[in-house]
C-alpha cells in the first residue's frame, strides 16, 4: 500500500511490534488471520492519511451511470496496464485502495472484507463497487492530462 519497499518494511515491522504487544487482547471472536489483517489494514489507512494529508484528489460526486455500471468498470480497470494501475492506485483515497487490494491483489472473500472492516456483506459489496467506480474515474482523468 506504501508503493516503496523500504516504507512498506518500516510499516511491517512496526505492524509486527504492534501484534506482539496486542497479543493479549485477541479475543478468538475472529480468525488470528482476520484479526492480523485489521492491525495491518487500520495501520496502513493511518499511515496513508497522514502522509497523504492535504494532497487527496477531490473528484466531487460521481454519476450513478459509473457505479451501477459495475461490469464495465470492471473491465476497464483490468485492462488498465500495471504502470496505470500504479498510477490510480497512487491518486485513489487510502480506503478504496485498501479495499480494491483487498478484493483483487489479497482475493479476500466479502466475508472476510466485511469482517475485517466490521461492516456487513451488503455495504463490503457497495464499498468495492463505489471504489471501482472512482477508480475508473481517477483513470479517465489520468488519460485526459496525458492526451495534452
Amino acid at each position: 500500500m506504501s508503493g516503496e519497499v523500504s516504507t512498506s518494511e518500516d510499516l511491517s515491522h512496526d505492524i509486527f511490534l504492534k501484534v506482539f504487544v496486542n497479543l493479549s487482547s485477541f479475543k478468538e471472536r475472529s480468525k488470528f488471520s482476520t484479526w492480523i489483517y485489521r492491525i495491518t489494514h487500520n495501520f496502513c489507512i493511518d499511515f496513508l492519511k497522514k502522509r497523504n494529508k492535504g494532497s487527496t484528489v477531490n473528484l466531487g460526486e460521481f454519476p450513478d451511470v459509473l457505479i451501477e455500471n459495475e461490469e464495465e468498470n470492471e473491465r476497464k480497470i483490468f485492462q488498465l496496464k500495471a504502470e496505470n494501475l500504479v498510477a490510480v492506485l497512487n491518486e485513489i483515497d487510502p480506503e478504496d485502495k485498501a479495499i480494491l487490494l483487498m478484493k483483487y491483489q489479497d482475493e479476500s472473500s466479502i466475508a472476510d472484507i466485511s469482517e475485517v472492516l466490521e461492516i456487513g456483506e451488503s455495504a463490503a459489496k457497495m464499498r468495492i463497487k463505489r471504489a471501482k467506480a472512482k477508480a475508473v474515474v481517477i483513470m479517465n482523468n489520468l488519460y485526459k492530462n496525458a492526451e495534452n
